[in-house]
């Protein structure tokens, strides 16, 4: 039997905090990330390059998904700022900017199954939609949005639901991370990891929860229309997929992003 001599310990010690040191600061190195395999599209405001602080985001370079694009009816671009969270880059909205995210709506167009995962920050007290189904001049048929009662709505027009957080009604001017998974049209929300209490069904019942086919291809990112009721705040990271996560899984999103972003 070999003997294990303290240079042995000295050695052993320092491979264990090398891969911990691997661990902790290579994870983000890679597009590689540790979230559930095929998220049907993907923001994250890191994997933006070549802008300076304040420049005008006018492409979002997706990690899984077309590029978002600046809303041709918009009057403003939404801008780049260089550190916005955690050391890290975030995209900063201002209630006349948006973003087209090309062919999501016509992913995600009668899905009662879907999940939905940001982190965010709003800066201001008002309605803020983060997600938006509005083709321009027309009623929006989808959104999930943070109201000025301190209430978060998600839904479809016609079956709407209300969604808070039983403890943090107001999340104005917090950096938050947001879960929503949708189950057979059946809603669950999760500001932080927290479960949040849901009310109302709307007139359709459980397929209110559905998103309807009149969404059409793309989906608004910042705002209902063009130029006002828009988001004002920033962005960091956003991903959909096209199924219900299992509880596991969203666990693992929650993970990654809360440690990504410095959340609680």
């Amino acid at each position: 039997m070999a003997l294990i001599t303290d240079a042995d310990k000295v050695y052993a010690g320092a491979v264990a905090a090398d891969r911990a040191y691997q661990g902790a600061n290579l994870v983000w190195s890679s597009w590689s990330e540790p979230v559930p395999a095929a998220p049907v599209y993907w923001l994250r405001a890191d994997g933006i390059t070549g802008l300076a602080d304040g420049a005008a985001v006018t492409t979002w370079p997706a990690v899984q998904g077309a590029a978002a694009v600046k809303n041709p009816n918009a009057i403003s671009s939404p801008t780049y700022v260089a550190s916005g969270r955690n050391g890290r880059p975030t995209v900063r909205f201002g209630d006349t900017s948006t973003l087209l995210m090309p062919g999501l709506g016509a992913a995600l167009a009668n899905r009662a199954d879907y999940a939905v995962f940001y982190v965010g920050a709003t800066n201001a007290i008002g309605n803020y939609p983060v997600v938006v189904t509005a083709p321009q001049g027309t009623a929006w048929t989808w959104l999930i949005e943070y109201n000025i009662d301190g209430n978060w709505y998600w839904g479809s027009n016609n079956g709407m639901y209300n969604l808070y957080h039983p403890s943090v009604l107001n999340t104005n001017g917090m950096w938050r991370m947001f879960s929503h998974v949708m189950t057979a049209g059946s809603p669950q929300m999760w500001i932080d990891g927290g479960a949040c209490s849901v009310s109302g069904t709307g007139p359709n019942g459980p397929l209110a929860g559905a998103v309807p086919s009149s969404v059409g291809s793309n989906m608004l990112l910042g705002g209902y229309y063009a130029n006002n009721l828009g988001l004002s705040g920033d962005i960091a990271e956003i991903i959909f997929y096209d199924r219900a996560l299992t509880g596991t899984e969203r666990q693992q999103v929650e993970t990654y992003l809360r440690g990504k972003w410095g959340l609680p």
